[in-house]
């Protein structure tokens, strides 16, 4: 409708077309992707076979889009961005073996409403540069099923380079002390915090 054109025009309002990650590659380079993935898999036991992947979670996200305003014009944001959660698996292809943690921009001791799932806080805690500075704080949390919880702290609640290499040290380690030394296939994407120097990791 006219009315809707004004008010757009009067605010500064544009629409935001949100597209899958899939429209940006080409079918064909998919397609291939997958065909080497699926042949790599082959040539290991399912439980050698990790894959790891984040999720960006908005606890406070009703599904709906609103409007924002900015110094000149109103901006369309999905969800509360201060309550941000981000979470990561890691789980191998049996079941058996799984693993994640949590990425949040600020967290109390207790967890606040997971108090019930969260028995104690272990004494590990690594801290590298400023949290709030493009640094991260990891604590780590013992549940009542006896797992251990991984919680990082950093300014943006999401994955960097430095969160994901401290994160595959731990993962290294633990698969020694599960399978030993021996090589796993681990599947990831693409993403820019993944991207990191893995020769440290046998």
């Amino acid at each position: 409708p006219d009315w809707v054109q004004t008010w757009k025009k009067t605010h500064g309002v544009r629409w935001k077309k949100i597209k899958g990650e899939r429209k940006f590659f080409p079918a064909l380079d998919v397609a291939t992707a997958q065909r080497n993935t699926a042949r790599l898999i082959d040539q290991y036991t399912h439980k050698y076979v990790f894959n790891s992947d984040t999720s960006n979670i908005h606890p406070t996200y009703n599904g709906s889009y609103s409007l924002q305003p900015g110094k000149r014009q109103y901006h369309i944001k999905k969800g509360d961005n201060k309550s941000r959660v981000s979470v990561n698996s890691m789980v191998n292809g049996t079941g058996c073996f799984n693993n994640s943690y949590l990425i949040v921009k600020n967290y109390k001791r207790d967890l606040g409403a997971e108090r019930s799932i969260v028995k104690e806080i272990l004494e590990k805690r690594i801290k590298w540069g400023n949290p709030m500075k493009g640094g991260y704080e990891r604590r780590t949390y013992l549940c009542e099923n006896g797992t251990e919880l991984l919680i990082y702290r950093n300014k943006t609640a999401w994955v960097t380079k430095k969160i994901h290499e401290d994160y595959m040290r731990l993962f290294n380690e633990m698969v020694i002390e599960k399978y030993g030394n021996v090589q796993i296939l681990l599947i990831l994407d693409n993403f820019s915090g993944h991207k990191i120097d893995y020769s440290q990791f046998p």
